[in-house]
């Protein structure tokens, strides 16, 4: 089962990021319903192992806060075109926080990753039709949100389309 963690956003949240459009036929929009916030992507899990990450999961020990969206902002290919257009949040220390107790947990099953900046992606770039999409850059969208918990998701991949599914969810202190 290929698994991964994440902070689903509340329905109030996604339909402000609904809100922002790109042309389908330069991206692969993701659709408002599968909007979150990815703490660890775990890849693939063996059914025999779910319990165990389950466990593991379920002794992450971490308060409740608040976070806000922020800029619009892209991960650059080396060619220099945008693959990816995401918004942030802030405040970022509190969801690497998270992150790091739930690396914690997952040790030494799961290597922790270094590299690691807090993101909701809005869509995949298939390829650049116009200079339009930089137009978005730095754009900020507006919304406070509070985190209370977090969910460990499977990721079905339906034709081209993933399909999320919470698996099991985890309150915060």
């Amino acid at each position: 089962m290929r698994c991964f963690i994440a902070i689903s956003l509340p329905d109030g949240i996604k339909e402000k990021v609904s809100g922002f459009r790109v042309d389908e036929r330069i991206a692969r929009v993701t659709y408002p319903p599968d909007y979150h916030l990815t703490l660890r992507f775990l890849g693939d899990i063996a059914e025999e192992e779910i319990d165990k990450v389950k466990s593991a999961l379920r002794n992450v020990d971490y308060p409740r806060f608040s976070l806000s969206l922020d800029n619009i902002d892209f991960f650059i290919e080396k060619d220099k075109s945008p693959s990816i257009v995401w918004i942030g949040v802030n405040p970022k220390d509190k969801v690497i926080g998270l992150r790091r107790k739930i690396d914690d947990a997952l040790a030494p099953t799961f290597e922790p990753e270094e590299r690691y900046n807090p993101h909701v992606t809005l869509c995949r770039i298939k390829r650049i039709k116009n200079d339009r999409i930089w137009n978005y850059s730095r754009m900020i969208l507006e919304g406070r949100f509070n985190v209370d918990g977090f969910e460990l998701f499977r990721n079905d991949l339906i034709g081209e389309r993933h399909k999320y599914g919470v698996v099991e969810r985890y309150m915060l202190k």
